[in-house]
């Protein structure tokens, strides 16, 4: 897909220590990846997102339910992976699923379970092009840090900037604390 340095040049560049985590925003890179996969020079990066998937989710379903087990369709049936990099290694992960909601499969589909046909319609407001956000992931060692601004707003930015130049007509996710 594509690498994208806009991170670096729409944030003014700081430096120094803060939150434990260097700041240079030049050491960021933001990456978009086709969860399906990818070759050539994109391939490191899909690999190292990956990675850093597996790894925490594996960690988290043992802690939570005694049991690692996962299965990559959970990476793989995403439209786009955003990664975040910081020099060379993934920190930050956020899935994207573009889903058409006019059609009765995404009605049905099991994430949209809990809405009501209220909520549902008032997605659809502006088109049915429906961008839906998921997944989170975090590096152990970056999270509570910041770059140079708390990693939950670096998240959401990353996000929205996704959303905007997706030509999706809105976003979704769920969120926690």
């Amino acid at each position: 897909y594509s690498e994208t340095p806009a991170i670096k040049s729409k944030v003014s560049s700081k430096s120094g220590k803060k939150g434990g985590l260097m700041s240079d925003i030049s050491q960021l890179n933001y990456v978009l990846l086709r969860g399906q996969g990818e070759n050539g020079a994109l391939r490191t990066y899909y690999d190292k997102a990956f990675s850093l998937w597996q790894s925490v989710w594996k960690q988290t379903f043992s802690e939570l339910y005694g049991d690692a087990s996962l299965f990559s369709n959970d990476f793989t049936r995403q439209s786009e992976v955003g990664a975040l990099f910081q020099n060379e290694r993934c920190v930050m992960l956020s899935f994207f699923r573009h889903v058409d909601a006019s059609l009765q499969s995404v009605r049905e589909d099991s994430y949209f379970q809990a809405w009501t046909e209220s909520a549902f319609s008032k997605l659809q407001r502006d088109g049915s092009d429906i961008l839906v956000g998921s997944n989170i992931t975090l590096s152990p060692e970056v999270r509570g840090k910041n770059f140079f601004l708390p990693l939950k707003d670096l998240v959401l930015s990353l996000s929205v900037k996704n959303l905007l130049e997706s030509g999706a007509s809105a976003m979704t996710g769920t969120t926690r604390n």
